[in-house]
């Protein structure tokens, strides 16, 4: 089973903070496990664990941006993405654009040579510490 967790942009402070609390009371307010303060609705961005670690044992968030090394036993190009949560099919997909083309591609994918790609894939960011690597190639 999969841990449910989150962690949030804080846009005051422009940096990520771990959440302990999601506030859904009156207004959304998230409470900040490192310094329990609340972040109030509109000062952050909420990204949601996928469950999965990359090949550094990094675990992979929403928003984080991954790089993909190329190698030999998968046809898949090098590449820089950005994950991202579709409601269609309801999962985490990684987006990246390779030759003019995007290209959108499930982690729920089961078989061996999708499973090979946690072992190729880094996270190097995300895209609102690193806008300019959210681009495409």
């Amino acid at each position: 089973m999969r841990e449910i967790k989150f962690r949030a942009w804080d846009k005051r402070r422009n940096e990520t903070r771990p959440v302990r609390v999601i506030d859904r009371h009156i207004t959304t307010k998230i409470l900040c496990s490192e310094t329990d303060f609340y972040l109030q609705e509109g000062e952050y961005e909420l990204m949601q664990f996928t469950g999965l670690k990359d090949k550094n044992g990094v675990e992979i968030y929403e928003g984080d941006i991954v790089q993909y090394t190329k190698h030999v036993r998968y046809l898949m190009p090098d590449f820089v993405g950005v994950v991202e949560y579709h409601d269609i099919p309801a999962c985490f997909v990684y987006r990246y654009t390779h030759q003019n083309i995007e290209n959108i591609r499930a982690f729920a994918h089961s078989d061996e040579l999708e499973m090979d790609v946690l072992e190729h894939l880094e996270v190097i960011g995300n895209i609102y510490e690193h806008p300019e690597l959210a681009g495409g190639e």
